[in-house]
């Protein structure tokens, strides 16, 4: 099990936290797991599986798809230059529903593809009636080059259709939403729980604030990670996955291995669901199902549980 930190390689820097953290959770379940089902575990399992296999579905499409467009990813606003599609204007378009509309559109995935397996939240479903001819939702129908219907916000009274999240494609940022093959790159992400502040203790560690600690982002792994804590599948530039286990937990610090400088040119922790402030090129992580987009990160707003 890789226990990468966001979202860099930083080998063997959780390995030993690891192994005691399972010898904890086993002690503390034990009486649990003597009569827990094994088609529970081995369901897990195998979705677990099924959720990498389907993020490396849509990274190697978004690869794909750069082969045709100057290595770059989907950027809707390059497209829908006649507001045909959606009323929302230039790179105010670049939400994460209109950039995996556009992959459905193409036929590179299907909408099933973008919700995981291990989707906890109900409101998060596949969109069964998405339209690939003349969308209604669209502006003007026959003009249409995605289907607008397809939405990250599963806070809104219809719900959702994304479970992954994807880097934001703003500031300095916007370099690496493209085909760079580096595999130090995260791209897509199972989604993650909000963070609005970071306590800085060194350049690798921090403890987040979390908008809401009861999260469902929280409670995805009850076998291959801690419950309480987050885990997921990632997705980086050159299309490995890794599984990234009980990397935030509400209340604890967070090792790092992905890092920024701020304006004075230290070197700081970066938090791969947090945009921070004191990043003045804006070359952190920071990935979400966004909903709403813009010419830089601060029109950018996300959607989280």
């Amino acid at each position: 099990m890789h226990t990468q930190t966001n979202l860099r390689r930083r080998p063997h820097a959780f390995a030993m936290l690891d192994a005691l953290g399972l010898v904890v959770i086993a002690g503390a379940l034990g009486s649990i797991a003597m009569v827990a089902s094994p088609i529970s575990r081995a369901r897990e399992s195998s979705n677990q599986l099924k959720d990498a296999t389907q993020i490396r579905g849509i990274g190697q499409s978004m690869i794909t798809w750069s082969g045709s467009n100057k290595e770059q990813y989907p950027i809707p606003g390059k497209f829908d230059k006649d507001n045909a599609t959606v009323a929302e204007k230039g790179n105010a378009k670049n939400t994460t529903g209109a950039i995996f509309s556009m992959l459905i559109w193409n036929a590179s995935i299907t909408p099933e593809l973008i919700v995981s397996p291990m989707e906890n939240n109900p409101k998060i479903k596949p969109l069964k009636a998405y339209e690939l001819v003349a969308p209604k939702a669209a502006v003007d129908p026959k003009k249409a080059q995605w289907d607008p219907s397809l939405s990250g916000d599963m806070n809104s009274a219809t719900g959702g259709h994304i479970s992954y999240a994807n880097l934001q494609p703003s500031g300095d940022r916007i370099k690496r939403w493209a085909d760079t093959y580096d595999a130090s790159h995260a791209q897509l992400a199972y989604r993650g729980p909000q963070i609005t502040a970071s306590t800085v203790h060194d350049e690798f560690t921090a403890t987040p604030t979390f908008a809401n600690q009861k999260s469902l982002t929280f409670n995805v792994y009850t076998y291959a990670g801690k419950p309480g804590s987050w885990s997921g599948n990632v997705a980086f530039a050159d299309n490995h996955i890794e599984f990234i286990d009980n990397h935030y937990t509400p209340g604890k610090k967070t090792e790092t291995g992905a890092q920024y400088k701020n304006a004075k040119g230290e070197k700081r922790p970066d938090l791969a669901f947090f945009d921070e402030s004191d990043d003045p090129a804006s070359t952190n992580n920071i990935l979400g199902i966004f909903i709403k987009a813009g010419d830089k990160p601060a029109d950018y707003l996300g959607a989280w549980d």
